[in-house]
C-alpha cells in the first residue's frame, strides 16, 4: 500500500503544500533549509503522531508540538492529510497537531488496513526511514556504543527493548520475592510469639517458639486444657476448633502484639534525635552540592570519573586508540599517561563527590528503619475494620500513608537521579521539616503508643482459648504470605525461563540476521565500487559482550574501522549499502516505501550512476523511494531512473510564504510561469533549458536511444534532443495505429508531423533559450516573455509526446509498440 497523494498544511515550514506521487518514487531536491527534509517528517507523523528528529538525545526535551506546527498558527491548522492506494482500495487519513495521538480516517473507513498497518509499525520503528547522520554514526561509532548504532540501523530496538524488559521483569519480581521473604519472616515472627508469650502461664514451664513444630506443641498444649483432639498439621483447622467460645471473649485490638514496641520506638527515636541529624546532614548536602555549582571544572571532572574509568577498562581492546574520541596516539603509553594524568587532577572533586555520597547514605540509613516501621503498622491496619474501634484507627492510617509517601518521596531523591542534585531544593529548611518532622504526625504516634501499652497491660494473663485465636489471625497471614512467596517464586522461576530463552533466541536470530546482512552488504557494496580501493573487498559484522564490531578488509589481508581507512563517500556509500542489506533481510516484502533524507551527499562523481542505477532502476522496483537531497548533479542523475518518476524542486522557503516548489512531472513548467510572469527572462530559460534537457534524456532512457559514446557528465541538450527525435522518428516511420490503440489515425499523424517540425525548429529555439541564459543587454531588450514562450512551447510538443498526461507516467517502447499506464499507444 503505496502513497498515492499528499497534502501538507502549516508543518516544519510548510505553509500548504499537494502532490501526487501516483505510488511512484520522488525525489525532492532543492539548498539546505528548503523544506525537503519536511516532507519525510510530514509521513512519519502522519503515521506515528511524532517526529524522531525532535525527540530523544539533542533535542533539550523540548516541546515537539511547539516544533512540528508553522510558528504562528494554531495546533488545529497544522495538519497532514496522504491517500494510501493498492489495486481498487484506497483510504485517506489525516493527523493533526492538535490531537497527534488521534488518527482521523478521511475516507470510509473505521481502521487502518493490516498492509498500511504494516507501514505504520515500520515507521513507528524506524525501519523504513534512513539519514545520513544514522549512517555515518554507525560507521565512525566505536564498538561499545555501535551496538545501540546497530540497533538503530538495523531497526531491532523493540527486540532490545523487549530484552531489557524481561531482564527488567525479572529484577523487579527478584525484589518482590525479596521483600515478600522478608514479610515472611515478620509475620512467622509474630505468630511464634503469639504463641510463647503464653506458653509459661498454662504450663509453668519456659518453651521457645521458634518452628513450626514449636508452635504445633504449644497450639496442642493450650488445645488440651479444654480436653479436645490435638491437631496434626498446622492448617488442619483453626486453633480453636471444637471449643466453645467463653462469654467474656472480645476480638484483640490491632496493636495488641508485643512485637510492634520496635517499630513504635523507631518513630519515637525519629523524632527525637534521627529526624533532626537526616535535616542537619540534607543541610551539609546542599552546601557541598553548592560548592560544586560555584566551580564548573569541580562539576565537570566529577562528570568525567565514570567516563575515564570506563576508557581505562577498554583500553586494552583499543590501543593506540583512544576508545572515547578514537584518536590514535603514537604510543601507547602516553594515552595512558594522559588518562591518568586526567584522573589525578580530579581527585578533589573525587574527594568532595564521595562526601556527597557519604551524606546521601547517611541520610539513606536514617530513614530506612522509620519507613520500615512505618510500613509495617500499615500492614497491620489494612485488613482492619477501622471503624469497630473507640480509638481513632481511621485517623491514624491515614496519617500514616501521608508521612510513608513524603518518606518514600525523599528517599527516591535521594537514590536516583544525578548525585549532584539536591532532594527538594526548592524547599527552605522549614518547608522540608514539615514534611520530615510534621507535628500531626508526631501527635499519632504518641497515640499509637498510648494504645499499645495499654493492650500489653489488658493481654497479661489473657484465656487460653485468646491466645488461640490471636495465634490463629496471625498464623492466617503468615500461610497468606507464605502462599504469595511460593507464587511470586514461581513466576521469578517462569520469567527467568523465560528471559534466558528469549536472549538465546534473540542472539540466535540476531546472528543469523547479521550473517545475511553482511553478505548482502557486501555484494551491494561490491557492487557499487569497481575501483581499485574493493578490489577483494569483504566486510566483518559480529556481535561482542560489547556491542558490534565492523571490520572491512583494505588492499590486504587486515581488517580495519571504515572510517580509519575510507574516505567519507565510501562511508555514506557504505551506510546505504547496510541499510538496503537490512532491508532485504529484515524487512523482506512487508514494507512498501523507504524514506531515504539526503544518505548520498559525499559520494562522488565516478560513482553516481551506479548507485543512482541501483535505487532508482532496481531498489525503487521494490520499494517506494521518497527521498531528499541538495545536490543538483544527484538530482540529475536520479531523476533519469526508471523509477523516479516525481521529481520536485523546492526552491527556497520563507517564513511568510513557506516551501517555494516546482514539480518536475504534476507541472514540470511551473518554474519556468514563475519567472516569466516576474518578467525574469534570464531565469526563465536557464530553467526551460533544464527543463528540456531532463525531460529528453529521459525520454533517450525509455526509448533506448542512441547516444555519443562517452561518459554521460559531458553530454548536453542537443545531444539527448537529437537521440530522442531519431529514435521517435524512425518508431513512428515504422508504427500504424488501430481500434486497439490510444492514437487514432489522425492524432498519430500528427505526432509524425510534430517530429518533422522538431528537427527543423530545433537549432533556432535552443539559440533562443541559450542567448537568454548568457545575458546580453541589447539582446535582452528585444526579447520578450511571449518570444520565450514560443521557444519552450517547441519542447512542450516533445514532452507531451514523451510523458502521458492523463496517466501522469513516461512511454516507453516495448514487445508490441509505444505503451503507459493507460494502455499502447501506437504499434510497431
Amino acid at each position: 500500500m503505496r502513497i498515492h497523494k499528499l497534502h501538507i498544511r502549516n508543518f516544519r515550514g510548510i505553509r500548504d503544500y499537494q502532490t501526487e506521487l501516483r505510488r511512484s518514487g520522488a525525489l525532492f531536491y532543492g539548498p539546505n533549509g528548503a523544506g525537503k527534509s519536511s516532507v519525510l517528517q510530514s509521513i512519519e507523523f502522519l503515521l506515528t503522531g511524532g517526529v524522531r528528529d525532535l525527540e530523544g538525545t539533542g533535542t533539550g526535551r523540548q516541546d515537539a508540538e511547539k516544533h512540528i506546527r508553522h510558528r504562528g498558527v494554531e495546533p488545529d491548522e497544522s495538519w497532514v492529510e496522504a491517500t494510501f492506494l493498492e489495486g481498487d482500495e484506497e483510504i485517506t487519513i489525516k493527523r493533526t497537531v492538535e490531537d497527534s495521538d488521534q488518527l482521523e480516517y478521511v475516507s470510509d473507513h473505521h481502521e487502518l488496513p493490516p498492509k498500511l498497518q504494516t507501514q505504520r509499525t515500520a515507521m513507528q520503528l524506524s525501519q523504513n526511514r534512513l539519514s545520513r547522520d544514522e549512517v555515518l554514526e554507525f560507521v565512525t561509532t566505536s564498538p561499545g556504543s555501535r551496538g545501540e548504532a546497530l540497533n538503530e540501523i538495523l531497526r531491532v530496538q523493540n527486540t532490545e527493548d523487549k530484552r531489557k524488559a524481561f531482564a527488567k521483569a525479572v529484577r523487579d519480581q527478584e525484589d518482590k520475592v525479596e521483600s515478600l521473604r522478608e514479610d515472611l519472616k515478620k509475620q512467622r515472627d509474630d505468630f511464634y510469639d503469639a504463641l510463647g508469650d503464653s506458653v509459661p502461664e498454662a504450663t509453668d514451664e519456659h518453651v521457645t517458639v521458634d518452628a513450626d513444630s514449636d508452635a504445633l506443641d504449644v497450639i496442642n498444649t493450650l488445645r488440651d486444657e479444654y480436653e479436645i483432639d490435638q491437631i496434626s498439621e498446622l492448617d488442619e483447622k483453626e486453633f480453636t476448633a471444637d471449643i466453645t467460645e467463653p462469654a467474656t471473649y472480645a476480638k484483640s485490638h490491632p496493636l495488641d502484639r508485643p512485637d510492634l514496641r520496635q517499630e513504635l520506638e523507631s518513630i519515637e527515636e525519629w523524632f527525637d534525635w534521627e529526624g533532626v541529624e537526616a535535616l542537619e546532614s540534607h543541610r551539609k548536602l546542599r552546601d557541598r552540592i553548592e560548592e560544586f555549582e560555584e566551580d564548573e571544572d569541580l562539576r565537570q571532572d566529577v562528570r568525567a570519573q565514570n567516563l575515564l574509568t570506563q576508557g581505562e577498562e577498554l583500553l586494552p581492546e583499543f590501543e593506540p586508540d583512544c576508545p572515547l574520541c578514537l584518536h590514535t596516539w603514537d604510543e601507547a603509553t602516553d594515552l595512558r599517561s594522559r588518562i591518568q594524568e586526567r584522573r589525578d587532577r580530579a581527585s578533589r572533586a573525587e574527594e568532595l563527590r564521595e562526601e556527597i555520597e557519604d551524606l546521601k547514605d547517611q541520610q539513606l540509613s536514617l530513614i530506612k528503619d522509620v519507613l520500615s516501621a512505618v510500613e509495617t503498622l500499615i500492614r497491620v491496619f489494612d485488613d482492619e475494620d477501622l471503624e469497630a474501634y473507640d480509638q481513632p484507627i481511621e485517623r491514624w492510617k491515614t496519617e500514616l500513608d501521608s508521612f510513608e509517601s513524603e518518606l518514600s518521596k525523599y528517599r527516591k531523591q535521594l537514590e536516583g537521579g544525578d548525585v549532584l542534585e539536591v532532594p527538594y531544593s526548592s524547599l527552605s529548611d522549614g518547608e522540608l521539616a514539615d514534611k520530615l518532622l510534621p507535628d500531626s504526625f508526631e501527635e499519632t504516634a504518641d497515640g499509637m503508643r498510648e494504645q499499645w501499652e495499654k493492650e500489653q497491660e489488658e493481654s497479661e494473663g489473657m484465656s487460653s482459648y485468646r491466645v488461640l485465636a490471636v495465634a490463629q489471625d496471625r498464623f492466617s497471614r503468615y500461610s497468606e504470605i507464605k502462599s504469595d512467596v511460593e507464587t511470586a517464586q514461581d513466576v521469578l522461576s517462569t520469567l527467568e525461563t523465560i528471559d534466558s530463552e528469549f536472549r538465546t533466541a534473540r542472539q540466535r536470530h540476531y546472528d543469523r540476521n547479521l550473517e545475511e546482512i553482511q553478505e548482502r552488504f557486501g555484494e551491494i557494496y561490491s557492487a557499487l565500487h569497481s575501483d581499485e580501493e574493493v578490489e577483494d573487498f569483504s566486510a566483518n559484522l559480529h556481535s561482542t559482550k560489547q556491542g558490534v564490531k565492523f571490520r572491512t578488509s583494505f588492499r590486504d589481508e587486515d581488517t580495519h574501522r571504515p572510517n580509519l581507512v575510507y574516505s567519507e563517500g565510501h562511508q555514506d556509500s557504505m551506510g546505504l549499502a547496510l541499510f538496503l542489506a537490512m532491508c532485504e533481510v529484515v524487512g523482506g516484502d512487508a514494507i512498501e516505501f523507504l524514506l531515504l533524507d539526503d544518505v548520498v551527499t559525499s559520494i562522488d562523481a565516478a560513482h553516481r550512476s551506479a548507485i543512482a542505477n541501483l535505487l532508482g532502476n532496481e531498489i525503487g522496483e521494490d520499494f517506494q523511494l521518497v527521498m531528499t537531497t541538495h545536490d543538483k548533479v544527484w538530482a540529475r542523475r536520479l531523476r533519469t531512473t526508471k523509477y523516479i518518476q516525481n521529481t520536485v524542486h523546492f526552491a527556497d522557503c520563507t517564513f511568510n510564504a513557506g516551501v517555494h516548489h516546482s514539480e518536475d512531472i504534476a507541472n514540470p513548467w511551473g518554474m519556468i510561469d514563475h519567472y516569466l510572469e516576474g518578467n525574469d527572462i534570464t531565469a526563465a530559460a536557464a530553467w526551460g533549458r533544464k527543463t528540456a534537457e531532463w525531460f529528453c534524456s529521459k525520454g533517450c532512457e525509455r526509448f533506448d536511444a542512441e547516444l555519443p559514446y562517452g561518459d554521460r557528465e559531458s553530454l548536453g541538450l542537443q545531444d539527448y534532443f537529437d537521440g530522442v527525435v531519431d529514435e521517435l522518428e524512425d518508431l513512428l516511420d515504422r508504427g500504424n495505429v488501430d481500434g486497439e490503440t490510444k492514437f487514432g489515425e489522425p492524432e498519430f499523424q500528427n505526432k509524425r508531423e510534430i517530429v518533422d517540425d522538431l528537427r527543423r525548429l530545433k537549432d533556432e529555439h535552443i539559440w533562443g533559450l541559450n542567448e537568454n541564459i548568457h545575458y546580453n543587454e541589447e539582446f535582452d531588450a528585444s526579447y520578450s516573455p511571449d518570444d520565450l514562450r514560443e521557444d519552450i512551447e517547441v519542447f512542450k510538443e516533445l514532452y507531451r509526446l514523451l510523458h502521458c498526461p492523463d496517466c501522469n507516467t513516461w512511454r516507453k517502447d516495448g514487445r508490441e509498440g509505444i505503451y503507459c499506464r493507460c494502455g499502447t499507444v501506437w504499434k510497431t
